[in-house]
């Protein structure tokens, strides 16, 4: 026997049909059918369970038999429900600075108590006064270095300067400055040895004055005149007018040095050194003291009184020497040129001077 499960989406319409017909025939007034054999070989039993509720929109109800399985179509997925997260909040880091705790009360500064008063080990023994004469090694003067009754003002170049004329020319207040050029010489004057070793229309310069601090080039003191003649020949000085009186016999003398170079280097290889290697370097500057007895102002006339030339052999380069010069005076004034003549237009020709004098008798 075989039982047919059916399982066409009509099959629930068609077997309630069968169902009424085999009710009606067989006087079944009963929802269940009792299983009736088929005559034949090939007899099929059918058994059915049909229950034929209607719904109230004329849907058939799934069948209950067992053995017959209703397969919907389609079931719909149920609707997902969001379900929000709970937050939890993680948990603070922050940790609460801790209550401020107030410093504690400044403590004042103990009170000063002074040092006992100092005393000295050893008391402090006066220095000996040197009793040797100062210049002792110098070159005697005809009269002691700035005697008393000095004529001349401020011979010692200690005083105070004033600039003469451009701003380069820097003199001690009771000193003037002349040069053998312009303004001090109407049209200059012609360098000397022109064609001997100077080139034709070369003209003498006027230097630059000014106080020198340098210790080589200070006799005593702080300070000494200096005037230079930096790439030029030149011929200038320094004067001065004195009082005197007719028939007095009165000297004059100072301390000069010369810096004459080519370069910075002199002869023996030092710095701010002379070079004084031929007989043309070591003739590039004289010296003299030049007298007007009658207070005149212009050093280059003919008339007045000249010492004679001090030259290298007097051992002014690169160190100081002493000059003099005697005279009568004839009037009642009389004024001092200490001059300087260099030859060469070399870089460096710088002289200086210090501790100048006149004494009169």
């Amino acid at each position: 026997m075989r039982i047919v499960r059916f399982r066409s989406p009509n099959s629930r319409v068609w077997l309630a049909g069968a169902m009424l017909i085999l009710a009606l025939g067989c006087n079944l007034f009963s929802n269940k059918a009792e299983p009736q054999a088929l005559a034949g070989p090939d007899a099929i039993t059918v058994i059915v369970t049909a229950t034929v509720p209607a719904t109230e929109t004329g849907t058939p109800t799934p069948s209950e038999t067992p053995g017959i399985t209703d397969t919907p179509s389609s079931t719909p997925a149920p609707t997902a429900t969001r379900v929000p997260p709970t937050w939890t909040p993680l948990p603070s880091t922050n940790t609460p600075l801790p209550t401020n705790t107030p410093l504690p009360t400044n403590t004042p500064f103990p009170t000063y108590t002074p040092l006992p008063t100092y005393t000295p080990l050893v008391t402090d023994t006066p220095k000996p006064t040197n009793t040797e004469d100062p210049g002792a090694n110098d070159p005697p003067p005809p009269s002691s270095f700035n005697p008393a009754g000095n004529r001349l003002v401020d011979g010692v170049f200690e005083g105070p300067a004033r600039p003469v004329i451009f701003g380069q020319v820097w003199t001690f207040e009771a000193w003037q400055p002349y040069y053998c050029d312009e303004p001090y010489v109407a049209g200059g004057c012609p360098a000397e040895r022109i064609g001997d070793g100077n080139p034709e229309g070369l003209m003498m310069g006027r230097p630059e004055f000014k106080p020198s601090e340098v210790p080589d080039r200070v006799h005593s003191g702080n300070t000494s005149q200096q005037w230079f003649c930096f790439d030029r020949t030149c011929r200038a000085g320094i004067y001065q007018t004195f009082p005197t009186s007719p028939g007095e016999e009165c000297e004059v003398g100072a301390y000069v040095q010369t810096w004459s170079a080519g370069y910075y280097i002199g002869t023996d290889g030092d710095l701010y050194t002379s070079y004084t290697e031929t007989e043309d370097d070591r003739d590039n500057s004289v010296w003299r003291i030049v007298i007007d007895p009658e207070g005149g102002t212009y050093a280059f006339d003919d008339d007045l009184l000249r010492s004679r030339d001090f030259t290298y052999e007097d051992g002014h380069y690169d160190e100081f020497a002493f000059i003099s010069f005697a005279f009568t005076a004839t009037s009642n004034h009389a004024t001092v040129f200490f001059e300087n003549r260099r030859l060469w237009p070399f870089q460096h020709n710088d002289s200086y001077i210090d501790d100048a004098y006149v004494v009169c008798d």
